[in-house]
């Protein structure tokens, strides 16, 4: 329920903010978040994800492209609760005030939610 409210969110400011003619540029971290965001937005997004469907969210290579994107984008759209550590290298190497933590182009779909079973140790892995 939450990921379509800020979808609706996004395409009403798109409609308002932007003229009609200019599309908005969305980066989102993962493809699903990619596809909610094209089925709102229609023709007036243009959307690219970072990660492919067929990776490791948790671990996506980063490409110098990347950083393009994000540099030309009006939102980046990420899951939250650490799903994209990644990320944060790519924001910086932007350079785009408008997708930083804290700014509206930086919309994380785990801030209204309560996380459940949320562990209390670290969880190691053999990555």
């Amino acid at each position: 329920m939450k990921i379509i409210k800020f979808s609706i969110i996004i395409a009403l400011i798109g409609f308002f903010v932007y003229p009609a003619f200019a599309d908005i540029q969305v980066v989102t971290s993962i493809p699903d978040l990619a596809y909610i965001t094209k089925q709102v937005g229609g023709d007036k997004v243009s959307v690219f994800s970072l990660a492919k469907g067929y990776q490791d969210p948790h671990q996506v290579d980063l490409k110098p492209s990347f950083m393009l994107k994000l540099s030309k984008a009006n939102f980046f759209i990420l899951m939250g609760l650490d799903l994209e550590v990644w990320a944060r290298d790519l924001i910086e190497g932007s350079r785009n005030s408008e997708i930083t933590l804290g700014m509206p182009g930086y919309v994380d779909c785990s801030e209204e939610i309560n996380a459940l079973d949320i562990p209390s140790k670290r969880i190691l892995t053999n990555f």
